[in-house]
Formats: structure tokens, C-alpha cells, sequence
């Protein structure tokens, strides 16, 4: 099954599945708070792929297997969702932020300390990142349905999840 989203004016294709995009019932007012929402989301998933794979080749430094084995999936997933989030932004009719530049501007998550030369301090900061990433992944999933915005939801939701376990295997 693909995972590429295919827009159309007033629908969405992921897959199989087609979707309606809601865009006439969005009005332009109501638009914004969704639009910051789903680029900070959106931000928020590629700082944070940035910092796993900083974590990762420490790990890979130390040794640590099992490590960058949970760091590869959360990369990979990571990858495929904020792809996804990244073309429904822009299948709404709004600027995606994809520049690094950009990114680091928007992205709420908390300082990664600079220095680390172990793996816990990764660990907790990897923690603390998706801990960001998820709050305001679920004010997104709220405002889109508010909004109607269910194709978004659902993209939403499956990151929100996937950040759920990667989280826990973290911890564990």
C-alpha cells in the first residue's frame, strides 16, 4: 500500500482510500490556529529525527545495539510520518516548513544538551523530546476535529502512537 498522499481539490488518496480534504469547510479565521498547530507538529517530528539520529551514532560509538536498533525505528518511522504531515500541510493549501532554518525556528521541543558522551543522557533527551512532540501532536488531533479535519486527525493520531510506544521502549 502507498503512503504517498495524492491531492486533489476536494480530495485526499492515501493508499487504496480516498478522503475527503475538508478545505471548503475550513475557513480562513479558523485555518490558522490549525495551520501553527500542524507545522509546530510537523517541526517538532523533524528536530526531533535529527536528535535520535545524534543519539544513534553515539550509541553506535558505545557500542549499544539494542539502543540503535529503537533509535533506527524511531528514525524510520519518523520519516514516513512527518513525510506524510508534510504533504497534507501543503495538500491544505498551506506552506509546510521543511528548511532546517525554518524548522529550528518553529520547533517547540526543549534544548538538547550539546555535550553528551553517554548513552542515559541521549535516553533522556530523546524522552523529553517526543514527551514535547506528543502534547502538541494531541492539541493538533484536537483541532483538526474541531475543524473537520479528520485525514489530518488520523495522521496526527498515527504519529501520536507510534511516539507512544517508541517512548515506552525507551523507558523499558
Amino acid at each position: 500500500m502507498s503512503t504517498m498522499l495524492t491531492a486533489r481539490t476536494d480530495y485526499v488518496r492515501t493508499g487504496e482510500t480516498e478522503f475527503p480534504t475538508g478545505i471548503p469547510a475550513l475557513k480562513q479565521a479558523k485555518r490558522l490556529p490549525l495551520h501553527t498547530l500542524l507545522n509546530v507538529t510537523l517541526a517538532n517530528g523533524l528536530d526531533l529525527k535529527s536528535r535520535v539520529m545524534r543519539a544513534r551514532w553515539s550509541a553506535r560509538q558505545s557500542a549499544n545495539q539494542g539502543l540503535c536498533a529503537t533509535y533506527d525505528e524511531i528514525t524510520e518511522d519518523l520519516d514516513l510520518l512527518t513525510d506524510l504531515l508534510g504533504q497534507r500541510i501543503t495538500s491544505l493549501g498551506i506552506s509546510a516548513v521543511a528548511v532546517v532554518k525554518d524548522v529550528t525556528r518553529v520547533s517547540r521541543l526543549p534544548p538538547h544538551p550539546r555535550t553528551i558522551d553517554w548513552d542515559s543522557g541521549h535516553v533522556v533527551g530523546i524522552r523529553d523530546s517526543i514527551e514535547t512532540t506528543r502534547r502538541y501532536a494531541d492539541a493538533a488531533i484536537d483541532a483538526a476535529l474541531a475543524e473537520g479535519e479528520v485525514v489530518s486527525a488520523d495522521i496526527l493520531t498515527r504519529l501520536r502512537r507510534r511516539l507512544d510506544v517508541k517512548s515506552k521502549a525507551l523507558i523499558g
